[in-house]
């Protein structure tokens, strides 16, 4: 078990979760419920990255692509965590992901590169109000003045899926 694993199952211990790690690692880290057992089980894959930036503001991944598509049938969320910067240490920030959406999202924007999916998330709520979290994988960096080329909505903007615990 690793931190960010930890991380994980911490937050979700906190979001009102019980959770249960599988007996050999067959691409699934965790099996969660509500607590109260209401709803089916989902199956979780977690993604750990250290931060980069002064405030750990960037985290990038290197995924296997086609482990991403075979794990369709093998796992219904993937947890991306990363730490920040916080006025006490390291504070751990969350994307939970369905698999589905996940690989329709790669699959529109995202070109294979050896096998792999790249994702170069970027943490940028302070600059971009309401605006949080977005691939910026092939995008120029950012600036001063920069207009958030990403638009709200796009495959690239992760925000809809930032600690949001409730979609489990």
């Amino acid at each position: 078990m690793n931190i960010y694993e930890q991380w994980t199952y911490d937050a979700l211990g906190k979001a009102g979760f019980a959770v249960f790690l599988p007996y050999k690692d067959r691409g699934v880290d965790c099996i969660v419920t509500r607590r109260n057992f209401t709803g089916l089980p989902k199956r979780v894959q977690i993604k750990g990255c250290r931060g980069y930036g002064s405030y750990g503001d960037y985290a990038w991944y290197s995924l296997n692509a086609a482990k991403v598509k075979s794990s369709t049938g093998i796992t219904d969320f993937w947890i991306f965590v990363w730490p920040r910067t916080a006025a006490r240490g390291q504070e751990p920030q969350f994307l939970i992901v369905p698999i589905m959406e996940l690989v329709g999202r790669l699959g529109s924007y995202a070109a294979e590169s050896g096998g792999r999916y790249f994702l170069d998330l970027a943490f940028k709520e302070p600059e971009h109000p309401g605006r949080i979290v977005d691939d910026r994988r092939g995008k120029t960096p950012w600036g001063p003045g920069d207009p958030w080329p990403i638009p709200p909505g796009s495959a690239r903007d992760y925000t809809p899926y930032y600690n949001n615990w409730s979609s489990l």
